[in-house]
């Protein structure tokens, strides 16, 4: 943890050490993810920057590289694994949510909208698409206006979206016919609000 109030004078306030070789760091919410090879993801309390704790960690023993932040998943260039995509909605117990695997080593990554950049030592770059269900305004994120949508088109179970439905938005989440409790159950579980 570094101050840096003075530009032309940094100052070291605290620390963590790591049990891996530290390679990959984002922050979202008073918590640094560092990505820490074999030893996993590991979570970190920095609210307090002068002693920062560690409150979780996500291993699957492979190398983990580098880690980016979007809404409620890290998404981590995970060595040998590929790109793993891990939930930490809860710092203290993060959890597998996804993966894919890449052609040798995954080094780093990157998130622009729906695309996910991978650099993989053999396979160059290796471009995903990612599928964020829910977002029904198509920018990238499911948050209130994409809530907004769906109430509009909310018609109940066996009955068509409602006739308020703006055209071109399907909130038929799982595929029934209907705009339903279950829809929202599932719009529920992918809100990660405004990214």
């Amino acid at each position: 943890m570094i101050d840096v109030s003075d530009p032309t004078y940094p100052l070291r306030v605290g620390w963590y050490d790591t049990p891996g070789i530290a390679s990959g760091v984002a922050v979202s919410g008073g918590f640094a993810y560092v990505t820490a090879d074999a030893a996993g993801l590991q979570s970190i309390d920095v609210s307090d920057p002068t002693n920062p704790i560690r409150v979780g960690v996500w291993s699957n023993g492979a190398s983990l590289q580098d880690v980016v932040l979007r809404g409620r998943y890290a998404f981590v260039a995970g060595g040998e694994s590929g790109l793993q995509v891990i939930d930490v909605s809860d710092a203290t117990n993060p959890r597998w949510a996804g993966g894919a695997d890449t052609s040798s080593f995954s080094m780093g990554v990157a998130i622009d909208g729906t695309t996910a950049c991978v650099a993989d030592v053999w396979g160059g770059l290796v471009v995903f698409r990612l599928d964020f269900t829910g977002d029904l305004d198509g920018d990238g994120d499911v948050d209130l206006s994409d809530f907004t949508a769906f109430q509009l088109c909310f018609g109940g179970s066996n009955i068509p979206p409602a006739p308020t439905c703006p055209a071109g938005v399907d909130a038929d989440l799982d595929s029934d016919g209907d705009v339903d409790l279950a829809d929202f159950l599932i719009f529920q579980q992918n809100f990660s609000g405004s990214l």
